[in-house]
């Protein structure tokens, strides 16, 4: 048939060239059929039609010796007049003169009878296009002629447009639909993605679409077809309303902005208001000047008309401004919670103006449909008075949680954060239910408060503003992009775990909330998808065939409930999601098949690399421990970890000892690193005795559930951490074959840990390893809730200073005292450099900050102390900050020897410098204390700042002021009462306070005892008013935390 179509066309093109009296194939037929010489008439047909040029003749004979072809030289000879004359019609148009356009009128003339021919084509359309107003006439011609009226340029399309809107309408709404489209297959992408329909591009590089450069291309100059191109927008957003009609209004104004189309600029009333309002999306800031300016305009709609102020409403109701008002609104909502600004959220002037701007972009369906404009004139008063005043109590309850969670232990037991945590009330619900304003506030704060890097996860808070979801108004919860928006948030909640991992959230965001509203919206499917790519794993494998299953193409078909037949739209919905689903099906049964190991050869090789893996995973954790115990000591050496090693010792008790058991809980309640080394003694324990000997175990376990149940927050945090309870789990492995006695008590202390701590945020560690074995299928023992011991936490004692044992607290200094000693734990193999991991090169990096804020605070004493002229306490504290860097500095040399880290050995180094010269500034400090001169350490508190001779001064020493020093540590230094200074920099709260005023009253005690009792005590003479002095220097178990490192 196209054959056809194609010689019909070249007959007709044919008929055109011999109607102008120009020779064609049919006139050469007739003539050599009716003549009687054909020889001489062909050779009369050549010269007839040949190139009348004389001059040609010679070299035509020089192209026939260089065989060239007549034929091609025709046709170089035809295309090289043609690019000619193509050129100069274009100079013609560029001059815009009257006589060149009457020159292109007559070149029209004379060749548009010719349109047909495909030599002469391109100089009808090149004229057409140059000319700015083509005869009617030959309009009529293109559009009668289809394949002519495609080839013609826009600018002669756009007068023929602005004749025939069928014409006008058949060409802009592909390119519509196709916008919709391209739009859409952001908000329904069921990839991973890091970014959102809101943060994948600029406010421009949206302006800079195909699709709105072609209509802008198509539109031009022409105000009517840009008033028509708005008329058929809204017409389209009035049958769907669909918000990404309001986006296409808002980028087509722009697109006009950007190209500085004149006459479609100052036609469109929208175009203010969309400027201002696309310079605050830009700048995500609504500055003084963009405020008056926006009330200017909206107080100007007062006298506009009703359709105008539809656009408007259209303009405001762009997702991506109604995002950025909603943002804003919360954050003033927010800050006006946190810092407790006094005002009521109707006195806040910020917000009354972006809620009325909001009010009015949600509302723009609703103004177009019934032409009701009295929305854009105030906001509902019942808005500010009952539902922001009730929404802000909310927000500041969770503020209140926030920062409990972050408090002492002492503030959060007495203020718990349940107290804080309110259900909506019904009138709340109702304006969520009536108002599109509260619902849109509703669900970003809702996005405010998901986890993130500098937000922990609060799921209690979440989940009351999770489930007011479906009752929205307009259910704008399942409409993109709003839902988009939700469910990316919900998978990108932190970097490190998502929140759809509980039990509790995933089961109400899937069958509470997503399920109930596949059958009318088309893009909850997508979600739907989406949830089930990313979290295979999570989920499970049996669950997410459920959910397939649920949302699959031939299920929507059969119900007639996800996909309705008979519309084009639903046509091409069908067909991209089908193409998604088996996608993403295929996917996850590759996964499937791969995992269950349908194969014997990979089930062999999946067998060897778990092996290799927990082998790996075996030998890190060994040099993870190893690196450990060298960069924190052995965790047995520790008073608690003493403790714990009798506690589980079968070899020598018989039963469980509850007395040390509880010894033990008092010892960590009462310390403040008590609870990270019984931690860690027990992971020791546990990983050393397993498969060993199956008794210690079990006391290994009954010491943790002691401590769980009897500790407080600090341990339940440490225990409860996600890596603790994995490494738990471990044991239960078929490598180590534990059994059935200790499975059932991991699993039963898992489990009774779960339900304790379930709904405290601080603790959901034990509670995502709890729902993760639980989708893996694991069977928990069956618990007796009646049965199960309650955990008690009892209040921290703190004992007085005058009433601790001595011999406690000189167990507990030695104790310290070898921790800060690396040479009485070394491993085997100390000396060999290693590679710390992550958690270690962290902590490492804390102690050196510590090291750091004592040379500080050793620093500023010897800058501001004068020798022999110092107060007792000053020379004192001097005295044990030097003993107390040593240690350190004794530590940091071991470190720089062993540590394989560039990094790591660059901030050693540096840190062993500025010991090194802060302890020549003592030497010289106390070398001219006790010769009572000051004139070296009273300048500058840095050699560098000397010159070459002060310095050699400052060391020209006589021998008794040498010998005078080397008797100072032995009679003023205290070794067994170290004490690490704290950076004076740091936040001290009301209970360090009080621990310090109590240790300085000590202090006070000291004074009076003077020197003596130093000396006495360093000597270690046991007389009873001796014992009384050093009672008296002893430090509270919480003060010792403070002070001794």
């Amino acid at each position: 048939m196209e054959r056809t179509m194609t010689s019909s066309h070249e007959k007709r093109w044919v008929t055109d060239l011999e109607n102008q009296n120009i020779d064609g194939s049919k006139r050469l037929r007739h003539l050599l059929t009716t003549c009687a010489d054909p020889i001489e008439t062909i050779k009369n047909f050549q010269e007839r039609n040949s190139i009348k040029l004389p001059a040609l003749n010679p070299a035509l004979r020089l192209l026939d010796l260089h065989n060239v072809r007549r034929t091609e030289f025709h046709e170089e000879a035809a295309n090289d007049i043609s690019e000619l004359l193509l050129a100069k019609i274009r100079d013609l148009g560029a001059t815009g003169t009257v006589e060149s356009m009457q020159l292109l009128e007559k070149q029209l003339e004379k060749s548009f009878k010719l349109y047909r021919v495909p030599s002469i084509r391109p100089f009808v359309l090149e004229t057409l296009k140059q000319l700015p107003k083509a005869p009617d006439r030959y309009l009529k011609v293109i559009v009668a002629d289809r394949e002519f009226y495609d080839s013609c340029a826009v600018t002669v399309r756009q007068q023929i447009w602005l004749k025939n809107d069928s014409l006008y309408m058949d060409a802009i709404l592909p390119i519509i639909d196709s916008y919709i489209d391209e739009k859409q297959k952001v908000m329904q992408t069921v990839d991973q993605s890091a970014t959102n329909y809101f943060t994948c591009e600029t406010t421009k590089s949206r302006r800079q679409w195909p699709q709105i450069l072609e209509l802008m291309a198509m539109v031009g100059q022409h105000e009517p077809l840009y008033r028509r191109l708005n008329n058929i927008i809204r017409e389209r957003f009035l049958k769907s309303a669909d918000a990404i009609y309001c986006s296409l209004r808002m980028e087509l104004v722009m697109s006009a902005h950007d190209l500085n189309i004149e006459s479609v600029i100052r036609s469109d009333p929208c175009h203010d208001l969309a400027w201002c309002l696309d310079a605050c999306v830009r700048d995500k800031h609504l500055d003084a000047q963009q405020t008056n300016k926006l009330k200017n305009i909206l107080e100007s709609t007062r006298k506009t008309k009703a359709e105008v102020i539809g656009d408007l409403a259209m303009i405001a109701g762009d997702a991506h401004v109604i995002h950025f008002l909603c943002s804003m609104a919360v954050k003033v909502l927010r800050d006006s919670a946190l810092h407790a600004t006094g005002h009521l959220p109707r006195e806040l002037v910020p917000l009354q103006l972006l809620l009325r701007l909001l009010s009015f972009g949600a509302s723009a369906h609703s103004i177009l449909s019934t032409s009701d404009v009295t929305v854009v004139q105030n906001v509902d008063t019942l808005v500010f008075t009952k539902f922001l005043a009730s929404f802000t109590t909310l927000i500041v309850e969770d503020v209140i949680r926030y920062e409990l969670n972050r408090a002492p232990d002492e503030i959060s037991d007495e203020n718990p954060a349940g107290d804080f945590l309110s259900d909506p009330s019904e009138e709340m619900l109702s304006f969520l239910k009536t108002d599109v304003t509260c619902a849109l506030l509703w669900v970003h704060y809702l996005l405010d408060v998901l986890p993130s890097k500098r937000r922990v996860s609060d799921l209690p808070g979440i989940m009351r503003y999770l489930k007011a979801l479906p009752r929205l108004k307009y259910k704008i919860a399942f409409c993109d992009p709003w839902t988009h928006l939700v469910i990316h948030r919900l998978l990108q909640s932190t970097p490190f775990d998502h929140l759809l991992s509980t039990e509790q959230t995933s089961h109400f965001i899937i069958e509470g909330y997503l399920l109930k509203g596949v059958d009318r919206y088309p893009g909850v499917k997508y979600h739907l998808l989406r949830i089930v790519h990313l979290l295979w794993s999570s989920l499970g494998d049996f669950r997410c065939r459920i959910i397939l299953d649920k949302i699959a193409p031939e299920v929507g078909q059969s119900t007639k409930k996800i996909f309705e037949p008979g519309s084009v739209e639903v046509e091409i919905d069908l067909e991209r999601y089908t193409q998604e689903y088996q996608r993403i099906r295929t996917k996850m049964t590759e996964k499937s098949s791969s995992g269950d190991g349908s194969t014997s050869t990979l089930a062999k090789m999946q067998e060897q690399v778990n092996n290799a893996v927990e082998s790996a995973k075996e030998a890190a954790a060994s040099v993870t421990e190893r690196v450990s115990d060298f960069f924190q000591g052995n965790p047995f050496a520790t008073p608690v970890g003493h403790k714990i090693e009798m506690a589980t010792d079968a070899t020598v008790l018989a039963t469980e000892n509850w007395g040390l058991n509880m010894e033990i809980c008092d010892f960590i309640n009462s310390t403040a690193e008590g609870g990270r080394d019984a931690v860690r003694a027990i992971r020791k324990r546990l990983h050393s005795q397993i498969s060993k000997n199956n008794a210690i175990v079990m006391y290994t376990l009954t010491v943790l559930e002691t401590c769980v149940k009897n500790c407080d927050i600090r341990f339940h945090e440490l225990v409860c951490h996600k890596d603790f309870i994995n490494e738990l789990v471990r044991l239960l492995g078929s490598k180590f074959d534990a059994p059935q006695a200790i499975q059932e008590r991991v699993l039963g202390l898992i489990q009774s840990w779960n339900d304790v701590f379930r709904d405290d945020t601080r603790l959901q560690g034990v509670c995502q390893v709890y729902d993760e074995l639980k989708m893996k299928g694991v069977q928990f023992p069956i618990a007796d809730p009646g049965s199960m011991a309650p955990i008690l936490t009892p209040k921290r004692t703190v004992f007085p200073v005058n009433k601790e044992p001595v011999s406690t607290i000189a167990h507990e200094n030695s104790a310290r005292q070898d921790m800060l000693n690396p040479q009485s734990h070394q491993f085997a193999g100390a000396s060999q450099c290693v590679q710390p991991t992550p958690e270690q090169l962290e902590k490492l990096r804390r102690e050196l900050d510590v090291v750091n804020g004592n040379l500080k605070v050793m620093r500023e004493l010897l800058s501001e102390m004068v020798p022999g002229k110092e107060a007792p306490d000053d020379l004192q504290l001097l005295s044990e900050l030097h003993v107390v860097v040593k240690q350190m500095h004794m530590r940091i040399q071991d470190l720089i020897s062993s540590v394989q880290n560039d990094e790591v050995m660059y901030e050693l180094l540096m840190v062993n410098d500025d010991c090194n010269n802060l302890f020549e500034k003592y030497n010289r400090y106390m070398v001219n204390r006790t010769c009572g001169t000051k004139e070296n350490v009273a300048s500058e508190s840095n050699l560098d700042d000397q010159t070459l001779n002060e310095q050699l001064g400052a060391l020209k020493t006589s021998g008794s002021s040498n010998s005078a020093w080397a008797e100072v540590p032995s009679e003023q230094i205290d070794t067994s009462q170290t004490r690490l200074i704290e950076d004076k920099s740091a936040a001290i709260s009301d209970r360090e306070a009080a621990e310090m005023a109590n240790w300085l009253e000590a202090q006070e005690g000291k004074k009076e005892a003077g020197t003596t009792s130093v000396v006495t005590l360093a000597s270690g003479s046991g007389s009873s008013s001796e014992s009384e002095a050093l009672k008296k220097d002893q430090l509270t178990s919480k003060d010792k935390e403070e002070v001794i490192p």
